[in-house]
């Protein structure tokens, strides 16, 4: 969720991505037993010395251990990067002469790869984890990886109806992901989710949570149907996000918007947007040519600043969190906006703050001269959402770093005249609406709860009296 949530310091920084928002294309072939350990693949009759093994590791990455595992069948893997939403997906391996492993994950961002030979001294795999830029020693041992507790996340057998769903976005670019309806013949009314700023999958996965997949389910118990896509070139869908403007991905939450209401299911007079971070202004910017323009629309941490002013204002935030002097914040600040203006990430020798760790990947030229980025950071949001007359809900964390309430809340409440309209910063969460101590992005993964419940009340009660005067 969006999500993230905004990606950009991170392509700027020189550490490796604890998760890449991204889905992948293959379903799980394994699931996770009742502690939260995956089970281990059935072994393969007449394989490689490696095969039929279940081993599990995990990265440092700025403080924490970002878990690791592998599943051997053969001449093929099944590999765990949970914090990237990578659970059990089939990966080629290739063994050389010498008996090392190469597991290459080429359809992901900064396509993890892992180089991996066994131990003498023990049975374990030692080797190397490169994903973009970044490179670190791993080592394995035999078991399988133990996910984060996440109880918020739907198990089955679930009460609701769910189906895979293509819809053809801006310049028939096809955008695949999954619409989950409720029981009954309906119709319903009906939510599109949109997620935070990078490439994200449809459950928003970040940091081991699924935000998306979290607040589906939450909605469509309620009696909302309820699509959630695969962003641009991201999991199944086509297309490229980063040489998209933003006025294909506006057009692209209209074409989602009209495929909601003309579904069967779905009361076409209400159907609504709920977007995440930077997912919230794609809302704003696309309801703008929607008629009859949506129902409603709830902006989940989203920024009331021009991208350029929000990534400054981020970082300084995150820096004094950190507790960084006054001329180290100023002269990082300087640099970062330096590296925007000229074109020139390998400028920056010092890493920042990520936004968003499991973006570092972006790392690059290309990403930084993207017509996505650059329309990013001259975006003005504030037009289209004082000019709105859409019910809108504003919920903001009061522990955000990545949208400030100088970026969100204070400004929020100036813009949104709507009648129906209401902006509310809430106590103690964060920017994924998670209950924190200090708000930095280093603790997502720690927090089991992936949307606090108060909040999700909220959102409830909001819509709930929305939908009664239409």
């Amino acid at each position: 969720m969006s999500r993230v949530l905004l990606p950009l310091l991170a392509a700027l920084a020189s550490s490796l991505p604890a998760t890449a928002a991204a889905q992948a294309t293959t379903p799980s072939l394994s699931s996770p037993t009742a502690s939260g350990q995956v089970a281990a693949a059935a072994p393969a009759a007449g394989t490689a010395p490696y095969a039929a093994n279940t081993w599990h590791g995990s990265l440092l990455q700025r403080g924490r251990e970002v878990p690791v595992g592998l599943n051997l069948r053969g001449n093929g893997a099944e590999l765990w990067l949970p914090d990237q939403g990578i659970r059990g997906v089939p990966v080629p391996v290739v063994r050389n002469a010498a008996g090392t492993l190469t597991i290459r994950l080429d359809h992901w961002p900064g396509q993890p790869q892992l180089q991996l030979a066994r131990s003498g001294e023990a049975a374990v795999l030692r080797g190397t984890f490169r994903q973009g830029g970044f490179s670190s020693p791993l080592t394995l041992w035999p078991g399988a990886v133990t996910l984060p507790p996440r109880p918020q996340e739907p198990r089955g057998p679930l009460p609701y109806r769910s189906q895979e769903v293509t819809v053809w976005g801006e310049g028939a670019v096809a955008l695949r992901g999954t619409l989950t309806l409720p029981p009954g013949p309906g119709p319903f009314p009906a939510a599109l989710l949109l997620s935070g700023s990078g490439p994200q999958d449809r459950d928003s996965t970040l940091h081991g949570h699924r935000p998306f997949l979290v607040l589906a389910d939450w909605l469509t118990r309620r009696g909302f149907v309820v699509l959630r896509l695969d962003d641009r070139g991201t999991g199944a869908s086509d297309g490229d996000l980063y040489s998209a403007h933003y006025r294909d991905l506006a057009g692209d939450v209209q074409a989602a918007t009209t495929f909601l209401r003309r579904h069967d299911s779905v009361r076409p007079d209400a159907v609504g947007l709920i977007g995440h971070s930077e997912g919230g202004s794609l809302a704003a910017l696309g309801a703008q040519a929607l008629r009859p323009a949506p129902a409603f629309m709830v902006l989940l941490g989203s920024p009331a600043v021009p991208g350029r002013e929000l990534l400054d204002l981020q970082l300084r935030t995150q820096l004094s969190a950190q507790g960084l002097s006054s001329a180290e914040i100023e002269a990082r600040a300087t640099l970062q906006a330096q590296a925007l203006q000229n074109h020139r990430v390998g400028e920056l020798q010092v890493p920042l703050p990520s936004s968003e760790i499991e973006q570092a990947w972006l790392y690059s030229r290309a990403f930084v001269r993207s017509p996505y980025l650059q329309d990013f950071l001259t975006y003005d949001p504030r037009p289209a959402l004082q000019a709105s007359q859409v019910p809108t809900l504003a919920l903001l964390g009061a522990r955000d770093l990545q949208v400030p309430p100088a970026a969100g809340a204070a400004r929020m409440r100036e813009l949104l005249q709507a009648p129906g309209s209401e902006v509310h910063e809430l106590s103690g969460l964060n920017h994924l609406l998670q209950p924190a101590r200090t708000g930095l992005p280093q603790e997502y993964a720690a927090i089991p709860t992936t949307l606090d419940p108060a909040a999700l009340d909220l959102l409830g009660r909001w819509l709930q009296s929305t939908l009664a005067q239409r």
